[in-house]
């Protein structure tokens, strides 16, 4: 193990190994900026598409030029680091080209369908990209891209194919002539939101393109979100409750941008907590007293004591059983709720050592 140990210290000790681990932190900080982008929500196809060329670019130039931390260790002492003596001769540069070479093919093969043109087209859905003046001929080709390949499925929802392309020059005007500077800040709901109607044909290419998934992020993200949601202690929550909850942690405002002020007046305001909670009852009360009435319009019918003991009997049953029946679908949602919150009130308790042996 010492020996091992002092192999160790030898070889971090030496001019190579030294330099390309500072390689290896300029890989890193470049490849950690286009993980970044793949993990944004908003991220669209083209934003992937430019980050993705930058990305190879920038380390491809590693290849004859140094990083930023790699130059940092060059500007020192060559023969010294952190008070360490550094040993041997600097031989990394044949294996930093291999790394890098490495690299960019395996991007490249990942994210080979990337250099597609219809990827390519999306431009037209990151306003970012625009020019800042008005061009007539802006994103033309782009969507005769899209209309080419996505045809079929324009035919099929009833989009005007012939009028996509005039309808595009027209929404790039408008945009340009009243927004003006500010068409790099808008989003696309507020502009549907103004031209729904007067482009729709247009506006449903971009909706289009805009439902291209540019990456997995947020399906991971909401798996490990379900997983933290449905945990040992929710685990008979429902579909229903955990779509809702699912929706509220993943789709709603970050806590910090989050304004209560209209749910708590809402909550202040509505004063019956459960809307639907007493229906139950009061439809079997209303079914009860209509079964007696109807119970004593027989008795008065028939004749004789037992005749009509027999028909109370049969109709009180019926009733009861009718009411009984109306309750529990009514409430039977509010029962199985406070059953699964008394088993996982008991399997925490239990867990804790809290519950004696008499309770258990």
């Amino acid at each position: 193990m010492q020996a091992k140990a002092k192999g160790l210290l030898k070889t971090l000790r030496s001019k190579d190994a030294m330099t390309f681990a500072h390689f290896l932190s300029d890989i890193l900080a470049v490849l950690s900026k286009l993980s970044k982008t793949l993990q944004q929500r908003e991220v669209c196809t083209f934003h992937v598409h430019e980050a993705l060329k930058a990305t190879m670019t920038s380390i491809n130039k590693f290849k004859d030029r140094a990083g930023p931390e790699q130059r940092k260790l060059q500007q020192g002492d060559c023969n010294s680091f952190e008070g360490q003596t550094l040993t041997g001769v600097d031989h990394s540069s044949g294996q930093i080209e291999k790394v890098v070479e490495a690299l960019v093919g395996s991007l490249a093969r990942r994210f080979s369908d990337m250099g597609g043109e219809v990827l390519k087209a999306t431009k037209i859905a990151d306003m970012q990209s625009w020019p800042q003046e008005h061009e007539d001929d802006f994103g033309d080709d782009f969507i005769g891209v899209i209309i080419d390949h996505y045809r079929e499925h324009f035919d099929n929802v009833g989009v005007d194919v012939s009028a996509i392309e005039a309808e595009w020059t027209s929404l790039k005007q408008a945009l340009y002539e009243n927004q003006g500077n500010k068409i790099h800040s808008m989003s696309w709901p507020s502009v549907f939101e103004l031209y729904k109607s007067t482009f729709p044909n247009i506006l449903h290419v971009i909706d289009l393109v805009l439902s291209l998934p540019a990456a997995t992020s947020e399906c991971e993200r909401g798996f490990s979100q379900m997983k933290i949601t449905k945990s040992q202690y929710r685990n008979r929550l429902k579909a229903t409750t955990m779509t809702m909850l699912m929706t509220i942690q993943l789709h709603s405002e970050p806590t910090k941008d989050f304004d209560p002020s209209s749910a708590i007046h809402q909550w202040n305001q509505n004063h019956n907590r459960r809307p639907n909670f007493m229906e139950g009852r009061k439809k079997g009360r209303m079914a009860a007293l209509e079964g007696a009435k109807q119970v004593q319009e027989e008795i008065d019918g028939v004749d004789g004591v037992d005749g009509a003991q027999m028909v109370a009997e049969a109709a009180g049953g019926a009733v009861v059983e009718a009411e009984t029946n109306e309750i529990n679908s009514d409430d039977s949602d509010w029962f199985t709720d406070m059953e699964d919150n008394v088993d996982s009130d008991d399997g925490e308790m239990e867990d804790r050592g809290l519950v004696g042996e008499d309770e258990e």
